[in-house]
């Protein structure tokens, strides 16, 4: 069976409760009330891609959009009830994909998130590229570029990808551990905390940044901007 696209939804309590309907046209739907909520649960796993309504409390939907794009290439689609507006344009500028207007058909936003996302898995899709100091981390490969040679193993490759797509954010060694198994099987995070511990050592000789990767009161992981 298909696995279902996980979806982060991000409206308020006034928004249009698009989790039914996303539901509905067969998508995982992980809901947050605010931008600032949005950011936290997106580094807790894998997003296929986030709806965002126009407009958001707290710091808005415009620059939680470029903190997200920042993060990792995942597609924005945003919703609205009305017609583009400064926010919404604002938004677009800021990395968003796309927009619909709401209420709309369900096979209107199930057709424009699936194109977003399929656009956003295909071969044309640009590599994204991180710098740690004088290391180059190529995304979606979990591979590593010159000029610094560094060895990985298989786990810590996509342990550091994982990392540097949600870079920044503070990613659960639940989540890690999930991640893992769904790469490499499941008993390949029995030593997750030894692999983290030597790719925390790694990065850091390799791209001159103590302490790039990061442990946080053992409440997680992330990899430092």
């Amino acid at each position: 069976m298909e696995s279902q696209a996980a979806v982060l939804l991000v409206e308020d309590d006034a928004g249009s409760d698009l989790a039914p309907v996303l539901a509905r046209c067969g998508f995982a739907v992980t809901p947050a009330r605010s931008p600032e909520t949005a950011l936290f649960e997106y580094g807790q796993g894998d997003v296929d891609a986030v709806v965002a309504a126009v407009p958001l409390p707290g710091m808005g939907t415009p620059a939680m959009c470029e903190q997200l794009r920042r993060r990792g290439g995942t597609p924005i689609l945003l919703t609205s009830h009305d017609r583009p507006s400064t926010e919404w344009l604002a938004a677009i500028d800021a990395g968003a994909d796309d927009h619909v207007l709401v209420p709309c058909e369900d096979r209107l936003l199930r057709t424009r998130l699936h194109a977003l996302i399929r656009r956003s898995n295909g071969p044309l899709t640009p590599v994204r590229v991180v710098r740690i100091g004088r290391l180059t981390v190529r995304l979606r490969a979990g591979a590593v570029e010159e000029p610094v040679e560094v060895r990985l193993t298989p786990v810590q490759a996509t342990l550091l990808d994982h990392l540097a797509a949600h870079r920044g954010a503070l990613v659960g060694a639940t989540t890690l551990g999930e991640r893992i198994r769904a790469v490499h099987g499941d008993d390949a995070d029995e030593d997750l905390a030894d692999q983290l511990s030597s790719l925390r050592g790694v990065v850091g000789k390799a791209s001159g940044v103590a302490g790039a990767v990061q442990e946080v009161d053992g409440a997680g992981w992330r990899l430092l901007r």
